[in-house]
This record gives C-alpha cells, sequence and structure tokens, in this order.
C-alpha cells in the first residue's frame, strides 16, 4: 500500500484498568492487501521507531472499503462494546492515556499513516474519557484534531470493526433527520415493529434529545434524554414506555431537538408516525 491508502480510522487509548487498547485501520481504496505484510509502532522521544509488531501472524486480506480493528483482549472489547465488526488479535504499541503517537508501516517501513493524538481530541464537556474511542471523521483528510472527535453516546462509545459513528456524509437538507417508516405495526411479527430513527448530520458536535408526544401534544415518553450523537447515527424504538406498555393506535410525534456545541446551530423538528393496531 501507498500512502494513505490505508489509514488509522479509531483508536481506544484509555480503557479501563482491565481493559485494552484498540487500533482500526480503514483500507480507503478498491484493492486488497495481506495484513501480514504490515506492522504498528510509534516513535521515541528521539525520533526512532520503536515497539514495533505485524499486524497478523498469518495471511489475512483487507478487502476494499473494509474496516478492521486490532487489539490484544478481544474477550474484553467484545464485552465493552456493543457496536463490534472485524476484530483482530494483534500486540500493539502502548497508548499513552494523554498523548501519543502511533504508525502504520509497511515490512520494509515504509509510513503508510501516522497518527499523534491527545485526549484534547475529545469532546469537551465529557466527564471522562475512558472507554471512550477517538474516531476519524473523513478518511480523505489528515491527521489533525478537527478530523478526529469522541465515538458518540448512542453508539457506545466505540464502533470497532465497523464504520465511524462520526463519519460524514454528503447529505440533502431535507435527509438530516428522518424514520424509515411512518406507519409502525409493534406486533414481533418482524415487519415495521420498531421505529429507526436516521440522523445524518454530516458533522460532529450535535447534542440532543427525542421525545414522543401525543395526538393533543402532550409529552409522554423521553427516548433520549440528553446525548452526543455522531455525523450519522441510528437511534431504534420498540414504542414502547416507561412501564413497558406499547403505545395504543393512533397518531403521534416524535420531537427532536438537536444543538450543536461549537456553532450554536439547532435543529427542532416534529416527524409524525402512526400506530397500527387493534383498537382497545
Amino acid at each position: 500500500p501507498k500512502e494513505a491508502d490505508l489509514v488509522i480510522n479509531e483508536i481506544l487509548f484509555d480503557p479501563d484498568a482491565l481493559g485494552s487498547d484498540f487500533v482500526e485501520i480503514f483500507n480507503n481504496t478498491d484493492q486488497y492487501f495481506n495484513l501480514r505484510k504490515m506492522k504498528f509502532g510509534s516513535l521515541d522521544e528521539k525520533g526512532n521507531i520503536v515497539d514495533v509488531h505485524f499486524l497478523s501472524k498469518h495471511d489475512r486480506l483487507v478487502y476494499p472499503f473494509e474496516t478492521i480493528a486490532f487489539t490484544e483482549d478481544l474477550d474484553w472489547l467484545r464485552e465493552q462494546f456493543y457496536n463490534i465488526g472485524n476484530v483482530v488479535f494483534s500486540e500493539l504499541p502502548p497508548c499513552n492515556n494523554e498523548e501519543d503517537n502511533i504508525l502504520l508501516m509497511s515490512t520494509q517501513g515504509k509510513i503508510i499513516d501516522s497518527l499523534s493524538y491527545s485526549d484534547t481530541w475529545h469532546y469537551s464537556e465529557l466527564n471522562s474519557t475512558e472507554n471512550i474511542s477517538l474516531e476519524r471523521i473523513s478518511p480523505n483528510k489528515s491527521n489533525i484534531a478537527t478530523n478526529w472527535f469522541s465515538a458518540s453516546s448512542n453508539s457506545g462509545y466505540g464502533t470497532p470493526g465497523l464504520p465511524n459513528s462520526s463519519k460524514g456524509d454528503v447529505i440533502e437538507e431535507n435527509k438530516r433527520v428522518f424514520i424509515d417508516h411512518d406507519v409502525i405495526t409493534p406486533n414481533n411479527d418482524g415487519v415495521n415493529d420498531f421505529i429507526r430513527l436516521n440522523f445524518n448530520m454530516n458533522k460532529t458536535g450535535w447534542i440532543g434529545s427525542i421525545k414522543v408526544v401525543n395526538s393533543v401534544g402532550i409529552p409522554i415518553h423521553t427516548i433520549v434524554p440528553h446525548f452526543l450523537f455522531g455525523a450519522s447515527e441510528r437511534t431504534f424504538w420498540n414504542c414502547e414506555l416507561s412501564d413497558k406498555s406499547v403505545l395504543s393506535a393512533g397518531i403521534y410525534v416524535l420531537l427532536v431537538k438537536l444543538y450543536h456545541t461549537d456553532t450554536g446551530e439547532k435543529v427542532n423538528k416534529k416527524i409524525t408516525f402512526y400506530i397500527n393496531r387493534a383498537l382497545r
């Protein structure tokens, strides 16, 4: 691979005491590459390459546009994050909790991508960065602070081996917040049993809430009270209220309120949906 063909795409450098770091790479090409021919490493204070480890001891292809995460503790990673995809065991250079660097190199030592991160790149209002990964927003932009952001709370604070919650996509204005179906039949038949609410905000830093309002305008349920949303996000709701009862037939409204922490931009959207079931 040439420089930037493969990029460092997500990193967890502040796991809990029982946890393990992970580093994720993304194949930003339509080509195939062998993980056994690539290495992780880091730079010491004198600029020497140290702590070198092969991504895999066996032949394993990374497919075009595939995302793969690497960790020293697969079991812990699967237990900690529910949004998990392709994960491979690999020894990693030690990653300092405050700031450090990591290199992705060819067998010959050619730098494919490098990342010098800082814990200040995280969302500033987080009480702690423990078990929260940093995600790259765009694979085609450089590794600077503005191209990295904390994984969203709605994604479980990390998406190892999956597309990033903070990934920015080209979005039509009328498709920033929408649901897949406006008629929901919560009868457990596998067809439109729940609401899937899609967020395509094209940038990180959104805080928001989602409430359900009945046909006379009274809030009856809070789906999300206060969350940090990624640039691209999905939220599912099974139409259950806090007491585990299910909405009766009728018209309802999702009230979505979003606020961007940097720009002050606001999004307030009402989305009407209908519960179709036997009348009581």
